[in-house]
């Protein structure tokens, strides 16, 4: 009797302190842990004190958690895991405890078999072992779905594994092509130090020959001077001759009608005088006749030189076009190396190739060049065979001069003319020679100019692009780090928690097996089947609270895995909306470096414009007080210049501070793997891009292959023609020759009629005053036609400088739109991440490929229409040349030519334009998304906050409680929010005006073209000018880009 009541009162306390326990878990979960640690205390005094500690742990990490620094998301994690670790220790405390409670049972169980009788109840021992089957079922179930946990754990660690090493694969790939992009340029500017030195060294071999035609026009000026005071001594001579013949026949009339009548005796001795006389007169005949047929063979002999002469200068004229040609065929395939250089950097064998190409061009010019060389040293031996054969002219003329020369001037005064008619046509030649040779020059100059200015450009955004791969590089590497110390950390929990988990099966198990055994031995015992049935609703209570707890923690970890993906999710939303700073900053960076740019290359033109002066200060005094008003005037603009170059540079550096206070506030938030993903993604589809911009480059060199040989062809045409000209010109000249010879032929014939034709001289001379005053007013007329001319050629230049600033233009309009592409194509990828839906990514890579195909028409319409304009102007230049009549023809041609740059940047506002709908389409699309998404979001953190407030009588609330304000101080979905909000209240007030947005670039561009056109326009108004227009493109791509980010 005493057993049966000490067993009874230990079942009666074992049952107090069993709803004690039920008591602290239906309450909060302070309350469970004081009881816990009461009955703990109760049973044994060490495992409380360490149960205690547990308890300490857990509210210390609690504090430390709810003390958190919204800054770092590192201290959040840490105060996660140590929460988690204070959690599992209680854990441990709890099955320490049940294990002593079940030490416990398994004593009085000892007791009741030693002390109560057996029972013979076998229905319920069936009922019972039924139960206890049903719960080991039930367990078993539970068991292996903790397998199946941890069997997905271990594959989630071994994707991670796998992820890790493909961003280490993905990391050397960014830096194999980061050694080859950084070899290429050192390439790159290796090729551009030589092509500048070429270009130096061609200026000067062009500054030479220039110097050298100014002095053999010194020259024909210094001969042309001669003849005419060589034509002037003939017609003096003339005169005298004509004179002393008149005198002569007087005198013998006077001696005739004297001697007549009275001295008829004396007439035979003037019959003498008079024979003497008339013989001697026939000797001087004879004498002249001999020296004119010298003469004429003299004259021959001039022809003849004066023939081979201009032969000589065709051929030379010819041999210039042809390396003007070889020049021109030169700068295109500059042009096309340049390109090749750009996009074909990492193919050595292309570069060999164009090497090669350009040593044979080289070698050609060299060649070209030797071949002018000696057609210059034979001109200037004939040259000298002319200066020696006017010599011999000039004494033979002497030797005459003191002689009758009356028959000489008027058989010379036809040669004189034609003379003088060829002279004045190989100088006007000459001339127009010299002028087209002078406006070749500018051209190329101009040409060297530009393109010095676009290699200068391609170096910087090179430069650009390397900087921002390294800042990328050092990026990812940052993240690289921080995500293996997560992976670390990550690990050790894992291994931690798995130890935890093997020591609670084998607790189970041994649970298991004990309830088993002792379940068995109460069948055995009849007597103590209700004390058993009793324990049985005891053990199953117990059960029911375990999986109580069990569940409890399983929501706990949901809850925690949810709050970290929020965490992520709050951490992307702030990378993207740092990056989107960064981007536009860069973008400002960028507009204000092309600005610098423009300015500096203003800056070199004044300095160009200040070197031209100098060189055309000795000419005329009119011209050096217009340069140097001009020199001033850019001077002035060039120092208001430099004050703007340096407010940029300041503007730069502060940018740049910002950049770098920014960087240093990103570097503390983290980035994911995807990133380095996509980045992947988008180098594959630009290497893509590349490779189909090397088979289209490839086709136009095929084409422009084809293009040089029919150039080729036609200069074969046009020497074909300038053989038929020079045969026709040398049968011309023969035929002169035979007139000439006729007469002279004439000219002995009519020796008897001197006297006629002196009183014709007189005549000739009236009209050679009229012939020399038409001359004059010929004269007055060239130098009209030659400052028209002036004026054409100052025309052509600026026309060229306005093609050059629209050529600029395009150039910014495309980096514009290859911005435009870039973010379209982020956007694109924002969506296929947030859609995850492969049709749609489909559907937008069609359309990216589309846009950029017709991105990529637009660009060839543009060279084509370049290349166009280009040709055009050489024919226009070629037809000033040859005919002067062609000024009104060319000038239609150039108003034609603008008409048609004004449709092609109409269709570009256009092609833009349609890129901005497209842009706020997609916009739209992701805003509504978002918006869905922030919905979905809002109401599943409704339903966690329900589920949280239902089940706060778990020890997890505390824990969730003291974790909620610290997600919300550290997420900004609440500011983003907001921002979203005034973002569509500013888009609703600029859904007006953007409607007019495409169609205010034309009218505020036109102004810019018609004035291009005015004549008098002066280099102030034109940097103005252009200065307007760069301002208006740029708000225009700030306004893009503001609709792209929204």
């Amino acid at each position: 009797m005493v057993l049966h009541e000490s067993s009874s009162s230990s079942l009666s306390s074992v049952a107090m302190n069993r709803r004690s326990l039920r008591h602290s878990s239906s309450g909060g979960g302070r309350n469970r842990y004081r009881n816990s640690k009461s009955i703990h205390d109760t049973g044994n005094g060490n495992n409380g004190h360490s149960h205690s500690h547990s308890n300490n742990s857990h509210s210390s990490s609690r504090s430390n958690f709810q003390v958190d620094d919204p800054n770092s998301f590192g201290s959040m994690l840490d105060q996660l895991h140590a929460e988690q670790k204070g959690t599992i220790e209680a854990l441990t405390c709890q099955v320490d405890f049940y294990r002593q409670l079940e030490e416990r049972a398994r004593q009085e169980l000892v007791t009741l078999r030693d002390c109560l009788p057996l029972a013979n109840d076998a229905e319920g021992a069936a009922a019972s072992v039924a139960k206890l089957a049903s719960e080991n079922r039930v367990l078993g179930e539970e068991l292996d779905a903790l397998r199946a946990e941890k069997s997905s754990s271990d594959r989630d660690l071994a994707r991670l594994e796998r992820q890790k090493k493909e961003l280490e694969r993905q990391l050397r790939d960014a830096k194999h092509t980061l050694v080859g992009f950084s070899q290429a340029i050192e390439q790159l500017e290796i090729k551009m130090q030589r092509k500048e030195a070429e270009v130096q060294m061609r200026c000067l071999e062009l500054e030479h020959e220039v110097d050298d035609l100014k002095r053999e026009c010194g020259q024909l000026r210094q001969d042309k001077t001669a003849m005419r005071q060589q034509l002037e001594n003939l017609q003096t001579a003339s005169d005298e001759n004509s004179r002393l013949r008149t005198e002569l026949q007087m005198l013998l009339q006077q001696s005739a009608d004297r001697h007549w009548n009275p001295h008829i005796g004396s007439s035979s001795r003037f019959s003498s005088e008079i024979n003497s006389i008339r013989d001697k007169f026939s000797s001087l005949d004879d004498d002249k006749r001999r020296l004119e047929a010298e003469i004429q063979e003299m004259q021959r002999k001039l022809d003849a030189r004066a023939v081979e002469v201009s032969a000589a200068q065709l051929e030379a004229e010819r041999k210039n076009s042809e390396v003007k040609e070889m020049q021109l065929k030169l700068d295109n395939a500059n042009s096309v190396l340049t390109l090749r250089e750009q996009l074909l950097a990492s193919d050595d064998s292309t570069k060999k190739e164009i090497e090669t190409q350009r040593q044979e061009l080289m070698t050609l010019v060299s060649t070209l060049q030797c071949e002018k060389s000696d057609l210059q040293r034979e001109i200037a031996s004939l040259h000298r065979d002319q200066e020696i054969a006017k010599a011999e002219l000039h004494t033979a003329k002497s030797r005459l001069a003191t002689k009758d020369h009356t028959v000489v001037v008027s058989t010379l005064r036809s040669e004189v003319a034609s003379l003088k008619e060829r002279l004045r046509n190989e100088f006007m030649h000459e001339k127009d020679s010299l002028k087209s040779d002078a406006q070749s020059l500018t051209q190329e100059i101009r040409l060297l100019r530009g393109r010095l200015a676009e290699k200068d450009r391609a170096a910087r955004s090179l430069q650009d692009e390397i900087f921002r791969k390294d800042e990328k590089q050092k990026q990812t590497e940052y993240d690289i780090r921080q995500l293996r110390e997560q992976i670390t950390r990550l690990e050790g929990e894992l291994g931690q928690s798995r130890t935890k988990y093997e020591q609670l099966q084998q607790c189970r198990t041994a649970l298991a097996e004990q309830l088993d055994v002792g379940f068995k031995e109460l069948l055995n015992d009849e007597d103590s089947a209700a004390s058993a049935r009793e324990e049985v609703e005891k053990l199953r209570s117990d059960l029911s609270r375990t999986k109580k707890d069990c569940h409890a923690l399983e929501t706990e970890r949901q809850m925690l895995t949810e709050e970290l993906k929020r965490a992520d999710r709050t951490n992307q939303e702030a990378m993207t909306h740092q990056k989107e700073k960064i981007d536009d900053l860069y973008r400002q960076l960028i507009e204000k470096e092309a600005m610098i740019t423009s300015l500096e290359s203003a800056r070199r033109q004044v300095a160009l414009l200040q070197q031209e002066k100098e060189s055309w200060e000795g000419d005329v005094t009119d011209v050096r007080l217009r340069c140097e008003s001009r020199v001033e005037t850019e001077v002035r603009k060039a120092d208001g210049l430099r004050s703007r170059i340096e407010q940029l540079e300041k503007d730069k550096l502060s940018l740049r501070q910002e950049i770098d206070t920014l960087e240093d506030k990103c570097a503390n938030w983290k980035e994911r793997a995807h990133v380095a993903e996509r980045s992947i993604r988008q180098k594959d589809e630009e290497l893509e891009g590349l490779k189909q911009d090397l088979s289209r480059l490839e086709n136009e060199i095929i084409d422009a292959t084809t293009r040089v040989d029919k150039g080729k062809e036609e200069i074969t045409t046009r020497e074909r023609k300038l053989l038929k000209e020079r045969k026709k010109m040398e049968r011309e000249m023969g035929l002169l020759v035979d007139r000439i010879e006729s007469a002279n032929q004439r000219n002995f014939d009519l020796g008897e009629k001197v006297i006629a034709l002196a009183q014709q001289s007189k005549v000739d001379q009236t009209d050679l005053v009229a012939l020399s005053s038409q001359v004059k007013s010929y004269r007055k007329q060239v130098k009209g036609l030659e400052t028209q001319l002036g004026q054409i050629q100052r025309r052509n230049g600026m026309e060229s400088d306005t093609i050059d600033d629209f050529q600029r233009k395009l150039s910014d309009l495309m980096c514009l739109k290859d911005s435009y592409q870039v973010e379209i194509s982020n956007l694109r990828q924002k969506l296929s991440h947030v859609q995850k839906d492969s049709s749609t990514a489909a559907q937008q890579r069609d359309e990216a490929v589309e846009r950029v195909r017709l991105l990529m028409q637009c660009q060839d319409d543009r060279k084509a229409t370049a290349e166009d304009h280009t040709t055009e102007l050489i024919e226009e230049i070629e037809g000033l040349q040859h005919q002067m009549d062609s000024e009104r023809k060319r000038c239609a041609v150039l108003l034609a030519n603008e008409k048609t740059l004004l449709r092609d940047l109409q269709e570009r506002n256009t092609v833009i334009a349609k890129l901005q709908r497209t842009v706020s389409a997609l916009q739209y699309q992701a805003r509504d998304k978002f918006d869905s998404d922030q919905s979905s979001s809002s109401g599943s953190s409704r339903r966690r906050r329900s589920r949280g407030s239902s089940g706060a009588g778990t020890p997890v609330a505390s824990s969730n409680e003291s974790t909620v304000p610290t997600t919300n101080s550290l997420s900004p979905d609440v500011y983003h929010h907001g921002h979203s909000q005034q973002q569509q209240q500013q888009q609703q007030q600029q859904q007006q005006p953007k409607q007019q947005q495409p169609k205010q670039p034309q009218h505020q561009l036109l102004p810019s073209f018609a004035a291009s056109s005015e004549l008098n326009t002066t280099p102030e108004k034109e940097m103005d000018r252009l200065l307007s227009n760069l301002e208006r493109i740029s708000c225009f791509s700030a306004q893009g880009q503001h609709q792209s980010l929204r």
